[in-house]
């Protein structure tokens, strides 16, 4: 099995199918309130990566330090 690692976010592809990308580390912690067995999956700099289950389904909260609309 080939694995990955994205150097600037500490993880190696351990999240969701669906991500939610808030600019700000604390508004990935609120997400993950909201997440069943929520985990703090990596945290570097301005990246906070959360992944849990809503609804059964595998979610990922990742902050981007920039915001949504610089990000398009």
């Amino acid at each position: 099995m080939l694995m990955w690692v994205a150097l600037h976010l500490l993880i190696s592809g351990d999240v969701g199918k669906y991500a939610l990308l808030p600019g700000d580390p604390a508004r990935a912690r609120r997400i993950a309130e909201f997440l069943d067995s929520a985990e703090l999956k990596s945290e570097n700099r301005e990246f906070a990566i959360y992944t849990g289950k809503y609804g059964g389904v595998t979610v990922t909260a990742a902050s981007t330090g920039i915001g949504g609309p610089q990000q398009l």
